[in-house]
Protein backbone atom coordinates (compact mmCIF):
# COMPACT_ATOMS: atom_id res chain seq x y z
CA UNK A 1 0.00 0.00 0.00
CA UNK A 2 2.84 2.34 0.65
CA UNK A 3 4.34 1.64 -2.78
CA UNK A 4 1.16 2.61 -4.31
CA UNK A 5 0.71 6.35 -2.26
CA UNK A 6 4.22 6.67 -3.31
CA UNK A 7 3.66 5.90 -6.46
CA UNK A 8 0.72 8.31 -7.08
CA UNK A 9 2.43 11.18 -5.08
CA UNK A 10 5.57 10.99 -7.79
CA UNK A 11 3.13 10.86 -11.04
CA UNK A 12 1.23 14.57 -9.53
CA UNK A 13 4.92 16.00 -8.69
CA UNK A 14 5.86 15.30 -12.21
CA UNK A 15 2.77 17.04 -13.59
CA UNK A 16 3.17 20.24 -11.51
CA UNK A 17 6.66 20.01 -12.36
CA UNK A 18 5.86 19.86 -16.09
CA UNK A 19 2.59 22.97 -15.91
CA UNK A 20 -0.09 20.88 -16.75
CA UNK A 21 -3.34 21.82 -15.45
CA UNK A 22 -5.57 19.66 -13.18
CA UNK A 23 -9.65 19.75 -13.28
CA UNK A 24 -9.90 23.76 -13.43
CA UNK A 25 -13.00 25.44 -14.64
CA UNK A 26 -14.79 29.00 -15.88
CA UNK A 27 -17.04 30.67 -14.41
CA UNK A 28 -20.12 30.63 -16.58
CA UNK A 29 -19.63 33.83 -18.33
CA UNK A 30 -15.82 33.62 -18.78
CA UNK A 31 -14.41 36.24 -16.43
CA UNK A 32 -13.29 34.26 -13.07
CA UNK A 33 -11.37 30.90 -13.67
CA UNK A 34 -12.13 28.70 -10.72
CA UNK A 35 -8.96 26.27 -10.10
CA UNK A 36 -9.65 22.35 -8.38
CA UNK A 37 -8.13 21.33 -5.19
CA UNK A 38 -4.73 21.11 -5.45
CA UNK A 39 -4.15 22.67 -8.83
CA UNK A 40 -0.70 24.58 -9.45
CA UNK A 41 1.67 25.17 -12.60
CA UNK A 42 2.57 28.06 -14.46
CA UNK A 43 -0.07 27.41 -16.85
CA UNK A 44 -3.06 27.10 -14.25
CA UNK A 45 -1.77 30.43 -12.90
CA UNK A 46 -1.60 32.17 -16.34
CA UNK A 47 -5.16 31.13 -16.90
CA UNK A 48 -6.29 32.12 -13.47
CA UNK A 49 -4.41 35.93 -14.22
CA UNK A 50 -6.42 35.80 -17.84
CA UNK A 51 -9.49 35.88 -15.64
CA UNK A 52 -8.78 38.16 -13.93
CA UNK A 53 -7.63 41.04 -16.30
CA UNK A 54 -10.87 40.35 -18.05
CA UNK A 55 -13.08 41.59 -14.43
CA UNK A 56 -10.40 44.27 -13.97
CA UNK A 57 -10.96 45.20 -17.86
CA UNK A 58 -14.71 45.35 -17.61
CA UNK A 59 -14.61 47.35 -13.88
CA UNK A 60 -12.20 49.96 -15.12
CA UNK A 61 -15.66 50.85 -17.71
CA UNK A 62 -17.77 51.63 -14.91
CA UNK A 63 -15.84 53.22 -12.46
CA UNK A 64 -16.99 54.64 -8.88
CA UNK A 65 -15.87 57.98 -7.65
CA UNK A 66 -14.23 56.95 -4.48
CA UNK A 67 -12.14 53.66 -6.36
CA UNK A 68 -8.43 53.88 -5.72
CA UNK A 69 -6.35 56.06 -8.56
CA UNK A 70 -9.64 57.80 -9.11
CA UNK A 71 -10.09 59.65 -6.26
CA UNK A 72 -12.96 60.73 -3.99
CA UNK A 73 -14.94 63.89 -5.85
CA UNK A 74 -16.28 64.02 -9.12
CA UNK A 75 -13.32 66.47 -10.42
CA UNK A 76 -10.74 63.89 -9.39
CA UNK A 77 -12.47 60.91 -11.58
CA UNK A 78 -12.94 63.32 -14.59
CA UNK A 79 -9.26 64.13 -14.44
CA UNK A 80 -7.55 60.65 -13.78
CA UNK A 81 -10.37 58.71 -16.73
CA UNK A 82 -9.01 61.23 -19.29
CA UNK A 83 -10.25 60.44 -22.48
CA UNK A 84 -10.99 57.14 -22.18
CA UNK A 85 -14.36 55.55 -22.76
CA UNK A 86 -15.94 55.08 -19.34
CA UNK A 87 -19.35 55.06 -17.12
CA UNK A 88 -18.89 56.66 -13.87
CA UNK A 89 -20.86 55.87 -10.95
CA UNK A 90 -22.03 58.38 -8.64
CA UNK A 91 -22.86 56.99 -5.21
CA UNK A 92 -25.79 58.11 -2.97
CA UNK A 93 -24.77 61.12 -1.19
CA UNK A 94 -23.88 65.04 -1.91
CA UNK A 95 -21.40 65.48 -4.36
CA UNK A 96 -20.41 69.84 -4.11
CA UNK A 97 -19.07 70.95 -7.55
CA UNK A 98 -17.12 73.82 -5.75
CA UNK A 99 -14.93 75.20 -9.12
CA UNK A 100 -16.42 75.17 -12.94
CA UNK A 101 -16.30 71.81 -14.26
CA UNK A 102 -16.55 70.25 -17.18
CA UNK A 103 -17.47 66.70 -17.56
CA UNK A 104 -16.22 65.83 -20.87
CA UNK A 105 -18.35 63.32 -23.69
CA UNK A 106 -16.22 60.41 -23.34
CA UNK A 107 -17.62 59.76 -19.80
CA UNK A 108 -21.45 58.29 -19.01
CA UNK A 109 -22.78 59.52 -15.66
CA UNK A 110 -24.77 57.26 -14.02
CA UNK A 111 -26.16 58.59 -10.26
CA UNK A 112 -27.62 55.89 -8.07
CA UNK A 113 -30.80 57.21 -6.39
CA UNK A 114 -29.91 59.30 -3.43
CA UNK A 115 -26.58 61.17 -5.25
CA UNK A 116 -27.13 64.96 -5.76
CA UNK A 117 -24.48 67.17 -7.74
CA UNK A 118 -24.54 70.06 -5.84
CA UNK A 119 -23.41 73.28 -7.82
CA UNK A 120 -21.64 76.20 -5.68
CA UNK A 121 -22.69 79.74 -6.05
CA UNK A 122 -21.24 81.27 -9.10
CA UNK A 123 -19.92 77.93 -10.16
CA UNK A 124 -21.09 75.92 -13.55
CA UNK A 125 -21.05 72.55 -13.60
CA UNK A 126 -21.36 71.41 -17.90
CA UNK A 127 -21.97 67.91 -18.72
CA UNK A 128 -21.40 67.02 -22.00
CA UNK A 129 -22.08 63.16 -22.03
CA UNK A 130 -25.57 60.81 -21.69
CA UNK A 131 -26.78 60.84 -17.80
CA UNK A 132 -28.01 57.68 -16.87
CA UNK A 133 -30.79 58.37 -13.60
CA UNK A 134 -34.68 57.79 -13.16
CA UNK A 135 -37.38 60.38 -12.09
CA UNK A 136 -35.07 61.73 -8.79
CA UNK A 137 -33.31 64.67 -7.95
CA UNK A 138 -29.24 64.73 -8.81
CA UNK A 139 -29.29 68.19 -9.20
CA UNK A 140 -28.71 71.24 -6.96
CA UNK A 141 -27.88 74.94 -6.31
CA UNK A 142 -27.14 77.74 -4.69
CA UNK A 143 -27.21 81.41 -5.62
CA UNK A 144 -25.97 81.87 -9.02
CA UNK A 145 -24.77 77.96 -9.71
CA UNK A 146 -25.85 77.20 -12.96
CA UNK A 147 -26.30 73.30 -14.59
CA UNK A 148 -25.50 73.02 -18.37
CA UNK A 149 -26.39 69.46 -20.43
CA UNK A 150 -25.85 68.43 -23.62
CA UNK A 151 -27.89 68.02 -26.62
CA UNK A 152 -26.37 64.26 -27.02
CA UNK A 153 -29.27 63.55 -24.23
CA UNK A 154 -32.90 62.10 -25.12
CA UNK A 155 -34.57 64.27 -23.12
CA UNK A 156 -34.04 65.97 -19.30
CA UNK A 157 -36.55 64.95 -16.34
CA UNK A 158 -38.02 67.86 -14.47
CA UNK A 159 -37.32 65.44 -11.39
CA UNK A 160 -33.79 65.54 -11.44
CA UNK A 161 -33.96 69.35 -10.26
CA UNK A 162 -36.60 69.03 -7.53
CA UNK A 163 -35.62 68.28 -4.10
CA UNK A 164 -38.09 66.20 -2.24
CA UNK A 165 -40.73 67.88 -0.45
CA UNK A 166 -40.82 70.85 -2.82
CA UNK A 167 -44.78 71.78 -3.10
CA UNK A 168 -44.18 74.51 -6.06
CA UNK A 169 -42.22 73.29 -8.74
CA UNK A 170 -41.88 76.91 -10.93
CA UNK A 171 -38.53 77.34 -10.26
CA UNK A 172 -37.05 73.77 -10.50
CA UNK A 173 -39.07 73.40 -14.62
CA UNK A 174 -37.26 76.44 -15.33
CA UNK A 175 -33.92 75.38 -14.18
CA UNK A 176 -34.48 72.06 -16.27
CA UNK A 177 -35.52 74.11 -19.25
CA UNK A 178 -32.50 76.74 -18.48
CA UNK A 179 -29.99 73.47 -18.14
CA UNK A 180 -30.83 73.54 -22.25
CA UNK A 181 -30.06 77.75 -23.20
CA UNK A 182 -26.23 76.87 -24.05
CA UNK A 183 -27.33 75.07 -27.02
CA UNK A 184 -29.59 77.16 -29.23
CA UNK A 185 -28.80 80.61 -30.74
CA UNK A 186 -27.41 81.62 -34.24
CA UNK A 187 -30.02 79.53 -36.21
CA UNK A 188 -29.74 76.25 -34.16
CA UNK A 189 -31.73 75.16 -31.71
CA UNK A 190 -30.89 71.52 -31.00
CA UNK A 191 -31.76 71.31 -27.43
CA UNK A 192 -33.55 68.23 -25.72
CA UNK A 193 -36.79 68.10 -24.78
CA UNK A 194 -37.84 68.68 -21.06
CA UNK A 195 -40.16 65.51 -19.88
CA UNK A 196 -42.93 66.07 -16.67
CA UNK A 197 -43.03 62.28 -15.20
CA UNK A 198 -44.97 62.96 -12.09
CA UNK A 199 -49.04 63.53 -13.04
CA UNK A 200 -48.81 66.91 -11.48
CA UNK A 201 -47.10 69.51 -10.77
CA UNK A 202 -47.72 73.13 -8.71
CA UNK A 203 -46.73 76.08 -10.45
CA UNK A 204 -47.49 80.39 -10.90
CA UNK A 205 -46.08 82.46 -13.86
CA UNK A 206 -43.86 80.04 -15.27
CA UNK A 207 -42.08 82.56 -17.56
CA UNK A 208 -39.32 82.06 -20.19
CA UNK A 209 -38.88 85.25 -21.32
CA UNK A 210 -36.52 85.83 -23.50
CA UNK A 211 -35.71 89.32 -22.33
CA UNK A 212 -34.70 92.61 -24.75
CA UNK A 213 -31.28 91.11 -25.85
CA UNK A 214 -32.76 87.98 -26.49
CA UNK A 215 -31.49 86.07 -23.65
CA UNK A 216 -32.04 84.16 -22.28
CA UNK A 217 -32.24 82.06 -25.41
CA UNK A 218 -36.11 79.76 -25.45
CA UNK A 219 -35.79 78.75 -28.59
CA UNK A 220 -36.39 74.98 -28.92
CA UNK A 221 -38.62 74.66 -26.23
CA UNK A 222 -40.24 71.76 -25.63
CA UNK A 223 -42.07 70.90 -22.17
CA UNK A 224 -43.70 67.21 -22.71
CA UNK A 225 -46.01 65.71 -20.79
CA UNK A 226 -44.96 61.85 -19.79
CA UNK A 227 -46.77 60.90 -16.57
CA UNK A 228 -44.63 57.57 -15.15
CA UNK A 229 -42.25 57.58 -18.21
CA UNK A 230 -45.02 56.84 -20.47
CA UNK A 231 -45.96 57.88 -24.11
CA UNK A 232 -49.98 58.33 -23.19
CA UNK A 233 -52.12 60.47 -20.86
CA UNK A 234 -50.97 64.23 -19.76
CA UNK A 235 -49.69 65.89 -16.89
CA UNK A 236 -51.90 68.30 -14.65
CA UNK A 237 -50.04 71.73 -13.82
CA UNK A 238 -51.76 73.28 -11.37
CA UNK A 239 -51.85 77.00 -10.95
CA UNK A 240 -53.23 78.39 -7.29
CA UNK A 241 -53.43 81.65 -7.02
CA UNK A 242 -56.18 84.14 -8.42
CA UNK A 243 -54.45 86.32 -10.31
CA UNK A 244 -51.31 84.16 -11.54
CA UNK A 245 -50.67 82.58 -15.02
CA UNK A 246 -49.78 79.20 -16.16
CA UNK A 247 -47.03 79.36 -18.49
CA UNK A 248 -45.71 82.69 -20.49
CA UNK A 249 -43.30 82.23 -23.52
CA UNK A 250 -41.79 85.20 -25.19
CA UNK A 251 -39.67 85.99 -27.30
CA UNK A 252 -36.98 89.19 -27.75
CA UNK A 253 -40.33 91.87 -27.38
CA UNK A 254 -38.58 94.78 -29.27
CA UNK A 255 -38.34 96.27 -32.40
CA UNK A 256 -36.82 93.69 -34.73
CA UNK A 257 -36.16 91.64 -32.11
CA UNK A 258 -35.80 87.80 -31.96
CA UNK A 259 -38.81 85.40 -31.79
CA UNK A 260 -38.70 82.73 -29.64
CA UNK A 261 -38.61 79.43 -32.50
CA UNK A 262 -39.86 75.94 -32.21
CA UNK A 263 -41.98 75.83 -29.32
CA UNK A 264 -43.54 72.73 -28.45
CA UNK A 265 -45.82 72.11 -25.67
CA UNK A 266 -47.73 68.32 -25.69
CA UNK A 267 -49.70 66.46 -22.99
CA UNK A 268 -50.72 69.06 -20.56
CA UNK A 269 -53.17 69.98 -18.27
CA UNK A 270 -52.74 73.80 -17.20
CA UNK A 271 -55.75 74.01 -14.55
CA UNK A 272 -56.50 76.81 -11.70
CA UNK A 273 -57.44 75.39 -8.67
CA UNK A 274 -60.74 77.51 -8.99
CA UNK A 275 -62.31 79.89 -11.96
CA UNK A 276 -61.25 83.19 -10.35
CA UNK A 277 -63.67 86.11 -12.16
CA UNK A 278 -64.24 87.34 -15.58
CA UNK A 279 -61.29 89.69 -17.16
CA UNK A 280 -59.11 88.93 -14.45
CA UNK A 281 -55.71 89.16 -16.59
CA UNK A 282 -54.40 85.73 -15.85
CA UNK A 283 -53.84 83.49 -18.92
CA UNK A 284 -53.68 79.55 -19.29
CA UNK A 285 -51.07 80.02 -21.41
CA UNK A 286 -49.57 83.32 -23.06
CA UNK A 287 -47.14 83.25 -26.47
CA UNK A 288 -45.72 86.75 -27.29
CA UNK A 289 -43.37 87.27 -30.63
CA UNK A 290 -43.05 83.61 -31.04
CA UNK A 291 -43.52 81.43 -34.59
CA UNK A 292 -43.48 77.41 -35.68
CA UNK A 293 -45.54 76.96 -32.62
CA UNK A 294 -46.85 73.14 -32.13
CA UNK A 295 -49.66 72.53 -29.34
CA UNK A 296 -50.63 69.06 -28.74
CA UNK A 297 -52.87 67.32 -26.37
CA UNK A 298 -53.11 70.68 -24.41
CA UNK A 299 -56.07 71.48 -22.04
CA UNK A 300 -56.37 74.79 -19.80
CA UNK A 301 -59.28 75.38 -17.62
CA UNK A 302 -60.70 78.30 -15.37
CA UNK A 303 -58.59 81.62 -16.19
CA UNK A 304 -60.46 84.89 -16.01
CA UNK A 305 -58.77 86.25 -19.29
CA UNK A 306 -57.73 83.64 -21.73
CA UNK A 307 -56.95 79.85 -21.72
CA UNK A 308 -54.69 80.80 -24.76
CA UNK A 309 -53.14 84.25 -25.50
CA UNK A 310 -51.40 84.82 -29.18
CA UNK A 311 -49.49 87.90 -29.99
CA UNK A 312 -47.29 89.21 -32.43
CA UNK A 313 -46.69 85.32 -33.40
CA UNK A 314 -46.41 83.24 -36.70
CA UNK A 315 -47.06 79.44 -38.14
CA UNK A 316 -48.87 77.44 -35.28
CA UNK A 317 -49.70 73.79 -35.55
CA UNK A 318 -52.34 73.16 -32.35
CA UNK A 319 -53.59 69.48 -32.56
CA UNK A 320 -56.37 68.25 -29.75
CA UNK A 321 -56.33 71.77 -28.12
CA UNK A 322 -58.88 72.19 -25.40
CA UNK A 323 -59.91 75.20 -23.23
CA UNK A 324 -62.71 75.31 -20.86
CA UNK A 325 -64.54 77.39 -18.18
CA UNK A 326 -62.69 80.10 -19.14
CA UNK A 327 -63.72 83.83 -20.09
CA UNK A 328 -61.97 83.93 -23.52
CA UNK A 329 -60.81 80.61 -24.97
CA UNK A 330 -58.71 82.20 -27.57
CA UNK A 331 -57.33 86.04 -27.95
CA UNK A 332 -55.26 86.97 -31.12
CA UNK A 333 -54.18 90.26 -30.24
CA UNK A 334 -52.03 92.19 -31.85
CA UNK A 335 -49.25 94.79 -29.78
CA UNK A 336 -48.48 98.34 -31.20
CA UNK A 337 -44.64 96.86 -32.53
CA UNK A 338 -43.64 95.99 -36.32
CA UNK A 339 -44.94 93.57 -37.17
CA UNK A 340 -48.24 94.16 -36.63
CA UNK A 341 -49.58 91.06 -36.60
CA UNK A 342 -52.26 89.36 -33.83
CA UNK A 343 -50.85 86.26 -35.26
CA UNK A 344 -50.89 84.54 -39.11
CA UNK A 345 -51.07 81.01 -39.90
CA UNK A 346 -52.33 79.19 -36.82
CA UNK A 347 -53.92 76.12 -37.63
CA UNK A 348 -56.63 74.47 -35.02
CA UNK A 349 -57.54 71.02 -35.61
CA UNK A 350 -60.01 69.22 -34.00
CA UNK A 351 -60.15 71.88 -31.42
CA UNK A 352 -62.42 71.57 -28.19
CA UNK A 353 -63.78 74.89 -26.69
CA UNK A 354 -66.68 73.98 -23.84
CA UNK A 355 -68.30 76.77 -21.21
CA UNK A 356 -66.18 79.24 -22.53
CA UNK A 357 -68.08 82.81 -22.47
CA UNK A 358 -65.93 83.88 -25.71
CA UNK A 359 -64.53 81.43 -28.13
CA UNK A 360 -62.38 83.63 -30.74
CA UNK A 361 -61.38 86.77 -29.24
CA UNK A 362 -59.16 89.64 -31.40
CA UNK A 363 -57.81 93.06 -30.47
CA UNK A 364 -55.62 95.01 -32.46
CA UNK A 365 -56.16 93.46 -35.59
CA UNK A 366 -54.47 91.61 -38.32
CA UNK A 367 -55.25 87.40 -37.16
CA UNK A 368 -55.20 84.73 -39.54
CA UNK A 369 -56.17 80.98 -38.09
CA UNK A 370 -58.00 78.09 -39.70
CA UNK A 371 -60.62 76.35 -37.21
CA UNK A 372 -61.06 72.68 -38.72
CA UNK A 373 -63.33 70.27 -36.13
CA UNK A 374 -63.96 72.79 -33.56
CA UNK A 375 -66.59 71.64 -30.74
CA UNK A 376 -68.41 74.55 -28.92
CA UNK A 377 -70.57 74.01 -25.88
CA UNK A 378 -71.73 75.30 -22.70
CA UNK A 379 -70.88 71.88 -21.17
CA UNK A 380 -69.00 72.10 -17.60
CA UNK A 381 -69.05 75.69 -17.51
CA UNK A 382 -70.65 79.05 -18.55
CA UNK A 383 -72.90 80.15 -21.49
CA UNK A 384 -71.09 81.75 -24.47
CA UNK A 385 -71.75 85.42 -24.71
CA UNK A 386 -69.77 85.21 -28.27
CA UNK A 387 -68.36 83.03 -30.95
CA UNK A 388 -66.09 85.49 -32.56
CA UNK A 389 -65.57 88.70 -31.41
CA UNK A 390 -63.44 91.51 -33.20
CA UNK A 391 -62.64 94.82 -32.49
CA UNK A 392 -60.12 95.71 -35.13
CA UNK A 393 -59.66 95.22 -39.04
CA UNK A 394 -57.73 92.18 -40.99
CA UNK A 395 -59.31 88.95 -39.24
CA UNK A 396 -59.63 86.40 -41.52
CA UNK A 397 -61.40 83.53 -39.71
CA UNK A 398 -62.14 80.53 -41.27
CA UNK A 399 -64.25 77.31 -39.86
CA UNK A 400 -64.96 74.19 -40.82
CA UNK A 401 -66.75 71.70 -39.74
CA UNK A 402 -67.31 73.22 -36.72
CA UNK A 403 -70.11 72.76 -33.84
CA UNK A 404 -71.16 75.79 -32.50
CA UNK A 405 -73.82 75.77 -29.91
CA UNK A 406 -74.63 77.07 -26.25
CA UNK A 407 -74.32 80.81 -26.98
CA UNK A 408 -76.40 83.17 -24.83
CA UNK A 409 -80.11 83.61 -25.82
CA UNK A 410 -79.27 87.76 -26.34
CA UNK A 411 -75.90 87.68 -27.44
CA UNK A 412 -74.21 87.64 -31.58
CA UNK A 413 -72.71 84.94 -32.75
CA UNK A 414 -69.81 87.39 -34.26
CA UNK A 415 -69.73 90.73 -33.04
CA UNK A 416 -67.53 93.21 -34.91
CA UNK A 417 -66.56 96.59 -32.41
CA UNK A 418 -65.77 99.75 -32.86
CA UNK A 419 -62.41 99.81 -35.26
CA UNK A 420 -63.01 96.69 -36.95
CA UNK A 421 -63.80 98.07 -40.33
CA UNK A 422 -63.16 97.77 -43.96
CA UNK A 423 -64.72 94.52 -44.63
CA UNK A 424 -62.61 93.07 -47.51
CA UNK A 425 -60.19 92.50 -44.86
CA UNK A 426 -62.23 91.21 -41.81
CA UNK A 427 -63.84 87.81 -43.23
CA UNK A 428 -64.72 85.17 -41.12
CA UNK A 429 -66.36 82.25 -42.93
CA UNK A 430 -68.40 79.43 -41.91
CA UNK A 431 -68.29 76.20 -44.55
CA UNK A 432 -70.41 72.72 -43.34
CA UNK A 433 -71.09 74.27 -39.97
CA UNK A 434 -73.50 74.21 -37.87
CA UNK A 435 -73.94 77.75 -35.52
CA UNK A 436 -77.25 77.85 -32.79
CA UNK A 437 -78.91 81.54 -32.61
CA UNK A 438 -81.67 82.94 -30.77
CA UNK A 439 -83.17 84.99 -34.06
CA UNK A 440 -81.98 85.34 -37.14
CA UNK A 441 -81.65 89.12 -35.80
CA UNK A 442 -78.47 87.59 -34.03
CA UNK A 443 -76.12 86.20 -36.08
CA UNK A 444 -73.72 89.35 -36.21
CA UNK A 445 -74.05 92.10 -34.53
CA UNK A 446 -71.84 95.76 -34.56
CA UNK A 447 -71.13 98.54 -32.57
CA UNK A 448 -69.35 101.84 -33.65
CA UNK A 449 -68.24 102.08 -37.44
CA UNK A 450 -66.97 98.06 -36.82
CA UNK A 451 -67.68 95.86 -39.59
CA UNK A 452 -66.91 92.82 -41.66
CA UNK A 453 -68.12 90.21 -43.84
CA UNK A 454 -69.71 87.16 -43.28
CA UNK A 455 -69.66 84.03 -45.04
CA UNK A 456 -71.84 81.27 -44.55
CA UNK A 457 -71.19 78.16 -47.21
CA UNK A 458 -73.29 74.98 -46.56
CA UNK A 459 -73.59 75.72 -43.27
CA UNK A 460 -77.01 75.65 -40.56
CA UNK A 461 -78.68 77.89 -38.36
CA UNK A 462 -80.46 77.11 -35.75
CA UNK A 463 -82.76 79.36 -34.16
CA UNK A 464 -84.07 78.40 -30.76
CA UNK A 465 -86.81 81.32 -31.03
CA UNK A 466 -88.44 79.33 -33.71
CA UNK A 467 -86.86 76.15 -33.40
CA UNK A 468 -86.03 76.38 -37.05
CA UNK A 469 -83.15 75.51 -38.64
CA UNK A 470 -81.84 77.20 -41.90
CA UNK A 471 -79.61 75.79 -44.22
CA UNK A 472 -77.33 78.44 -46.05
CA UNK A 473 -75.40 77.68 -48.75
CA UNK A 474 -73.93 80.37 -49.60
CA UNK A 475 -74.94 83.54 -48.82
CA UNK A 476 -72.50 86.82 -47.59
CA UNK A 477 -73.24 88.64 -44.63
CA UNK A 478 -72.47 92.29 -44.42
CA UNK A 479 -73.20 94.33 -41.09
CA UNK A 480 -72.92 97.57 -40.08
CA UNK A 481 -74.52 100.08 -37.39
CA UNK A 482 -74.02 102.82 -38.60
CA UNK A 483 -76.04 104.10 -41.81
CA UNK A 484 -73.36 105.77 -44.01
CA UNK A 485 -71.10 102.24 -44.05
CA UNK A 486 -73.87 100.23 -45.88
CA UNK A 487 -73.01 102.34 -48.71
CA UNK A 488 -69.09 103.01 -48.29
CA UNK A 489 -68.70 99.08 -47.43
CA UNK A 490 -70.22 97.49 -50.62
CA UNK A 491 -68.30 100.31 -52.59
CA UNK A 492 -65.36 98.89 -51.18
CA UNK A 493 -65.71 95.25 -52.49
CA UNK A 494 -64.46 94.36 -55.46
CA UNK A 495 -66.12 91.60 -58.04
CA UNK A 496 -63.55 88.71 -56.51
CA UNK A 497 -64.36 90.10 -53.09
CA UNK A 498 -67.94 89.65 -53.11
CA UNK A 499 -69.77 86.66 -54.90
CA UNK A 500 -73.83 85.67 -54.61
CA UNK A 501 -76.36 88.03 -52.43
CA UNK A 502 -75.08 89.52 -49.89
CA UNK A 503 -77.44 90.56 -46.78
CA UNK A 504 -76.96 93.96 -44.83
CA UNK A 505 -77.68 93.73 -41.28
CA UNK A 506 -79.08 96.76 -40.13
CA UNK A 507 -81.37 99.46 -41.77
CA UNK A 508 -79.49 102.38 -43.95
CA UNK A 509 -80.79 105.58 -45.29
CA UNK A 510 -77.78 106.92 -46.75
CA UNK A 511 -77.83 108.56 -50.41
CA UNK A 512 -74.26 107.16 -51.39
CA UNK A 513 -74.00 104.59 -54.40
CA UNK A 514 -74.15 100.39 -53.60
CA UNK A 515 -72.00 99.01 -56.61
CA UNK A 516 -72.78 95.65 -56.32
CA UNK A 517 -70.44 92.62 -58.25
CA UNK A 518 -71.47 88.84 -59.22
CA UNK A 519 -74.06 87.59 -61.21
CA UNK A 520 -76.24 87.23 -57.96
CA UNK A 521 -76.20 91.43 -57.00
CA UNK A 522 -77.12 92.18 -53.56
CA UNK A 523 -79.92 91.54 -50.96
CA UNK A 524 -80.58 94.56 -48.29
CA UNK A 525 -82.70 92.94 -45.57
CA UNK A 526 -82.97 90.86 -42.87
CA UNK A 527 -83.93 94.34 -40.66
CA UNK A 528 -84.76 95.59 -43.88
CA UNK A 529 -84.25 99.26 -45.18
CA UNK A 530 -87.23 102.04 -44.22
CA UNK A 531 -85.67 104.24 -46.98
CA UNK A 532 -82.56 104.40 -49.03
CA UNK A 533 -82.33 107.66 -51.05
CA UNK A 534 -79.32 106.79 -52.80
CA UNK A 535 -78.46 104.62 -55.83
CA UNK A 536 -78.32 100.44 -56.09
CA UNK A 537 -76.04 100.34 -59.10
CA UNK A 538 -75.81 96.79 -60.72
CA UNK A 539 -72.89 96.55 -63.10
CA UNK A 540 -74.13 93.35 -64.74
CA UNK A 541 -77.20 94.58 -66.64
CA UNK A 542 -77.95 91.22 -68.36
CA UNK A 543 -78.38 89.88 -64.95
CA UNK A 544 -81.16 91.06 -62.40
CA UNK A 545 -81.20 91.25 -58.78
CA UNK A 546 -81.78 87.80 -57.74
CA UNK A 547 -81.32 85.20 -55.47
CA UNK A 548 -83.84 86.33 -52.48
CA UNK A 549 -85.33 83.48 -50.78
CA UNK A 550 -87.68 82.47 -47.84
CA UNK A 551 -84.91 82.62 -45.68
CA UNK A 552 -84.96 86.28 -45.38
CA UNK A 553 -88.16 87.39 -45.24
CA UNK A 554 -89.06 90.23 -42.50
CA UNK A 555 -91.63 92.65 -42.08
CA UNK A 556 -90.24 95.69 -43.90
CA UNK A 557 -87.95 94.89 -46.56
CA UNK A 558 -87.68 97.39 -48.70
CA UNK A 559 -90.25 100.80 -48.52
CA UNK A 560 -88.63 103.16 -51.41
CA UNK A 561 -85.48 102.48 -53.19
CA UNK A 562 -84.16 105.89 -55.17
CA UNK A 563 -82.29 105.76 -58.72
CA UNK A 564 -82.21 101.81 -59.03
CA UNK A 565 -79.92 100.88 -61.64
CA UNK A 566 -80.83 97.83 -62.77
CA UNK A 567 -82.57 95.99 -66.00
CA UNK A 568 -84.53 93.55 -63.48
CA UNK A 569 -85.44 93.23 -59.66
CA UNK A 570 -86.19 89.43 -58.96
CA UNK A 571 -87.93 88.26 -55.68
CA UNK A 572 -88.36 84.73 -55.67
CA UNK A 573 -90.50 82.83 -52.98
CA UNK A 574 -90.95 85.96 -50.89
CA UNK A 575 -93.07 87.17 -48.55
CA UNK A 576 -94.12 90.57 -47.99
CA UNK A 577 -96.36 90.96 -45.08
CA UNK A 578 -98.66 92.96 -46.75
CA UNK A 579 -96.16 95.75 -47.21
CA UNK A 580 -95.40 97.30 -50.69
CA UNK A 581 -92.18 97.50 -52.20
CA UNK A 582 -92.08 100.75 -54.03
CA UNK A 583 -89.44 101.94 -56.78
CA UNK A 584 -89.04 106.03 -56.72
CA UNK A 585 -87.32 106.04 -59.88
CA UNK A 586 -85.91 103.22 -61.62
CA UNK A 587 -83.55 103.44 -64.50
CA UNK A 588 -84.28 102.55 -67.56
CA UNK A 589 -87.77 103.04 -67.33
CA UNK A 590 -89.14 99.86 -68.37
CA UNK A 591 -87.31 97.86 -65.33
CA UNK A 592 -89.68 94.86 -64.29
CA UNK A 593 -90.04 93.77 -61.09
Amino acid sequence: MQKQFKRIRLILAVAVMAGLTVGGTWTANQFFYKPSLGASGTQEKTTYDTGLDRVDARLGKEIWIGDPAYGSTLASAVTAIGGNQVILRVPAGTATISTDLTVPANITLQLQRGAVLSVADGKTLTINGEIRAGAYQIFAWTGAGAIRLSNALKEVLVDWFIPAGATDHTAYIKKAVDSGNHLVGSGVYARPPVVLTRESYVIANLNFDMGATGLPNYCGLTLSGKPGGGNNGSVKLTVNGANDNGILITGNFTAGGAFANYITLENLQIIKASYPGDARSDYGLKLRRSQWIRLRNVKIKNFGESALFIQDCFFGSFEGFEAETCYRAINLTASTMDPYWACTTMHFVNPSLMGCKILVYNSGGRAHATFSGLTADDFGGFTSTAYVDVSHQTVQLYFDRCWLEGLNAASYGVNFRDGAMYPRYNHITFTDCQLHLKNPSYLVGASGSGTGVISLKMSSISYTDSGDSVLYKDRTVIPNRTDSHACTEVAGLGKADLEGPAIFMSTPTASGTMVTEGPNGVAVGTKGVSSFGGVVNHRYYDDGIVGLSQEYKNDGFISTIGGLITPSLFLRQYYLYGLRLAVASAIPANQTC
